[in-house]
C-alpha cells in the first residue's frame, strides 16, 4: 500500500503529460488507467519496488526482454530525502559500482 502510494505520488505528474500518456496508450493502457495517479496495473507495470534484490530483478527483466537501457529513479516515501544509500545498494546489486579510486 505504501509502495503504490509513493509510486503514484511520483508518477502522477508524468501521467498528465501527453507524450507519456500516448506512449503508455500504445502499450495498451486505457484512459481509466491514468485516473487517480494511475491504476494498480499501470503502476505495477512501470514502477519496480521492494527490497534491492526485487528491484534489481525488475531491471534485469527489462534487459532480458530486449531493452538496451533502463532508466532508473530511486523513489523514497520522503521526497525531500536524497536516496544515496538506496542508489548505492542498487548499484552494487546490479554490479554497477565503480572500482575504488586511489587519491
Amino acid at each position: 500500500k505504501v509502495a503504490r502510494a509513493t509510486a503514484r505520488r511520483h508518477t502522477s505528474s508524468y501521467l498528465r503529460l501527453p507524450n507519456y500518456r500516448h506512449n503508455l496508450e500504445r502499450l495498451g493502457f486505457k484512459s481509466e488507467d491514468f485516473e487517480e495517479g494511475g491504476s494498480d496495473r499501470l503502476v505495477d507495470a512501470v514502477v519496480g519496488w521492494g527490497d534491492v534484490g526485487r528491484v534489481a530483478t525488475r531491471v534485469r527483466e527489462h534487459l532480458t526482454a530486449g531493452a538496451d537501457h533502463v532508466a532508473i529513479q530511486v523513489i523514497v516515501p520522503d521526497p525531500a530525502q536524497v536516496p544515496t544509500a538506496e542508489w548505492t545498494a542498487l548499484a552494487a546489486e546490479l554490479g554497477l559500482v565503480a572500482p575504488e579510486r586511489s587519491e
